[in-house]
């Protein structure tokens, strides 16, 4: 167990008495406890970059980034009055061990779900943003809804110490691998989980109610237009409940799908991502940023490197391409593509080529990865 842990965005290290010193005070009890209970879980790797801001701190920043932060009076990150009558804030901007920010951002991605807590990677690019799983996303929205305390979460390894905790966790539904198909009818925490997946994760307007309605049914079906499964508004295992579960943190690891075609192309693609530019995806192709002619322009040129996650070609770059099936995960891929090449040099190729390792790989996309 380490003695230090991740503290400010200058790669500075503290206790974990002194990043709760720092942080917690300001904090909601509850937001609190699962924060530093899932910040000790990850031994060091994650820690705290910036906490609580002030009203005006948000309103300047807004003012100069209205897409990355939120407008004074909605966001987590100020202090509120919650329904408890108590102030209090809750989301912190977590950052990792000696500047691997990615590491830390994918280890709270995968687990932060058990803590009671969701990130915002896979739903608007905010990979280090941390709140709570059981509340709305915005504090306007939770303001709408009474501004609900968060209730006491049944943290993994610790008994339940309050007669309103869960009788079963957001963060234990996503490894469960015997739930039942479900559909319009149901209610109960398993619905209740779903919709807290989809308002959490996927960005969807849904009431967490327990009751699985036409509502519901809706945005299970906009869930599954997504992951490109068929749209029955039905939660089985054709797809729907793995897609559910990997977006709360839990990603199963599947065989190797040797079944699927492995193409050889001599024409391969890139996935933009945000921030690129012609020269920044010719040093990570070529090697050579000055060979950005190649991309200059793009084809298709439209939308170019304006817009995220669409494919462009990469012109003199052969290698192989495969589809992504329902299950199929990043290390599989690679090793259906080249089961002979270093997986984990491919592997640090693959996710940068197809998206960057943020980007959920969903049923029916095309990746691709060059020649070792």
């Amino acid at each position: 167990m380490t003695d230090t842990f991740p503290s400010g965005y200058g790669n500075r290290l503290a206790t974990f008495a002194e990043l709760r010193e720092r942080h917690e005070p300001k904090m909601h009890p509850e937001y609190a406890r699962r924060v530093f209970t899932c910040i000790e879980a990850a031994d060091g790797l994650v820690g705290i970059g910036g906490g609580w801001r002030s009203r005006e701190t948000q309103a300047s920043n807004h003012a100069k980034a209205p897409n990355t932060f939120a407008a004074p009076g909605s966001s987590f990150h100020e202090s509120h009055a919650w329904a408890s009558g108590m102030d209090g804030y809750a989301a912190v901007d977590v950052v990792g061990r000696h500047a691997r920010h990615d590491q830390a951002w994918n280890w709270m991605r995968d687990h932060a779900g058990r803590f009671g807590l969701c990130t915002f990677w896979n739903v608007n690019g905010e990979p280090w943003h941390v709140q709570c799983a059981d509340l709305p996303n915005g504090a306007r929205s939770w303001k709408a809804a009474g501004s609900p305390d968060p209730p006491t979460f049944a943290l993994p390894g610790a008994a339940a110490d309050s007669a309103n905790t869960m009788a079963t966790s957001y963060g234990e539904f996503p490894a469960h691998d015997a739930k039942p198909v479900i559909a319009n009818g149901w209610h109960g925490d398993l619905v209740r989980y779903v919709q807290l997946v989809i308002a959490n994760e996927a960005g969807g307007q849904i009431a967490v109610d327990g009751e699985f309605g036409p509502k519901t049914e809706a945005r299970v079906k906009d869930l599954q237009f997504v992951a490109a499964l068929p749209p029955t508004g039905v939660v089985d295992w054709q797809g729907t409940w793995q897609f559910v579960d990997h977006l709360a943190g839990n990603v199963r690891r599947s065989p190797v799908r040797l079944d699927i075609a492995v193409d050889h192309v001599d024409v391969g693609t890139y996935r933009v991502q945000r921030g690129d530019s012609p020269w920044k995806v010719a040093e990570l192709v070529f090697g050579d940023g000055s060979r950005f002619g190649a991309f200059d322009p793009c084809e298709p040129p439209s939308p170019g490197f304006a817009a995220a996650d669409h494919a462009i070609r990469l012109p003199g770059v052969a290698g192989r391409a495969t589809t992504v099936a329902p299950g199929d995960h990043a290390e599989a891929l690679v090793e259906r593509l080249f089961p002979d090449g270093d997986q984990r040099v491919l592997l640090d190729r693959f996710l940068a080529l197809n998206g960057g390792p943020h980007r959920t790989l969903l049923p029916g996309d095309v990746v691709f990865l060059d020649q070792p």
